[in-house]
């Protein structure tokens, strides 16, 4: 709730009214904020979304309380539930199959990193599974930033479509990779180790089928016969927010069924119907949220202490991804320099490696202790400088038109 605001207005709002503050100033922040930075600063929407929930947010004039941001998680999650359905949506699942070296690429890049970020972790003295859920959060890049950048640049080209898919397979490993993880750490605490597989098992596989049913959900209009556009936006909208809701409350991976249920619509023939202009308009306005909000949950109160870690594994993140990808560079069919623009445009991170670290946060507060301060401080710098880079791998590779 946004009580620093409504203590200025002196007046004893409802829940309903706090709803519409907290909505109001989400989305003028990021429509006014955005446009003042842009003009100001010549950065990026995205970016300017980012320092304005930064500025309104508890870091900044605390217009906005981190109650009042908890209460509207709920859209937040539904806006996130849409940018991961549209990267699943990206990924052409015959085409990567034929493009095996792409595959390749994207299995070294998650593999690599992961094993040099666990290394350097469990040296600094961070005991194993702590270390091993946070390299696995490091493999991640942001799809939101991703999607959203390669549509405001209208880039296209081997480049954006090589990093939209090693994205959305990058995220894909982290989830399995996370799921492995809280497995370990839930062994340690049950009499029986076949619970543990069990657990895991069933969050992935569940995960999978929730996504695969959501996807037979939208082949409705073409047997009902629907064809107005708006009509099948909403049933879109309606499909991503059960599965998060499905997900959520039966103890399933949503991340993965979001990507599976994008995924199966573009592979399925049946799904023709649904085109990219009919979720434009409510997705520059839940993005914009989005945005804004993360802004507002970034928090500098770790960096004065952890910005020589959190430096140092940026670094080391970076350093992985932009190699593997450099040397791969020939068998991806690309020159070595746009490979390396290719390691570069997987910089930035936010809103899965955000939802991977609450949920170890939530069920495990012991580890969300250990977890948190790294996470938050590298999540705060990557956050706020990853759309500039990915802005200048998309920009010096030529793939940006705009």
């Amino acid at each position: 709730m946004p009580e620093s605001l409504i203590s200025w207005l002196n007046v004893k709002p409802s829940g309903d009214m706090v709803t519409l503050l907290v909505l109001g100033l989400l989305l003028a922040a990021g429509v006014l904020g955005a446009s003042l930075c842009r003009r100001m600063l010549h950065v990026p929407f995205i970016t300017g979304c980012l320092l304005s929930g930064l500025a309104i947010g508890p870091s900044g004039l605390n217009l906005l309380t981190q109650s009042g941001l908890d209460e509207f998680r709920f859209i937040v999650d539904i806006a996130l539930g849409l940018v991961l359905f549209e990267l699943g949506r990206r990924i052409d699942v015959r085409w990567l199959l034929r493009e095996r070296w792409l595959l390749f690429t994207g299995l070294m890049v998650s593999a690599l990193t992961f094993a040099a970020l666990f290394l350097s972790l469990s040296l600094a003295g961070i005991p194993t599974l702590p270390a091993s859920m946070v390299a696995s959060i490091g493999i991640t890049s942001s799809p939101a930033v991703a999607l959203l950048l390669v549509r405001e640049l209208k880039a296209e080209g081997q480049l954006t479509e090589r990093m939209l898919h090693l994205t959305a397979l990058g995220n894909a490993l982290a989830i399995l990779l996370f799921a492995v993880c809280l497995s370990a750490h839930y062994m340690q605490h049950q009499p029986a180790w076949y619970t543990a597989i069990i657990h895991s098992t069933y969050r992935v596989v569940g995960g999978c089928l929730l996504g695969w049913l959501a996807a037979r959900l939208l082949t409705l209009p073409t047997v009902l016969k629907i064809e107005s556009s708006m009509q099948q936006g909403t049933l879109i909208i309606a499909a991503v927010a059960l599965v998060v809701g499905l997900g959520s409350s039966l103890g399933l991976s949503s991340l993965i069924a979001l990507l599976v249920m994008g995924a199966t619509t573009r592979s399925t023939h049946a799904m023709w119907f649904i085109r990219e202009d009919e979720l434009a308009p409510i997705n520059a306005m839940l993005c914009t949220i989005l945005f804004v909000y993360t802004g507002a949950q970034i928090s500098l109160r770790y960096l004065p202490e952890f910005i020589g870690l959190a430096l140092a594994f940026i670094a080391l993140r970076s350093v992985v991804m932009t190699t593997t990808t450099g040397l791969l560079a020939w068998f991806n069919g690309i020159s070595w320099k746009k490979g390396m623009w290719l390691g570069i445009s997987l910089f930035p991170m936010s809103g899965v490696a955000t939802l991977l670290a609450l949920h170890v946060s939530a069920p495990y507060p012991d580890f969300g202790a250990e977890l948190s301060a790294l996470m938050i401080s590298v999540l705060a710098l990557l956050e706020l400088t990853g759309p500039l880079v990915l802005r200048l791998a998309l920009t010096a590779s030529g793939e940006a038109k705009s």
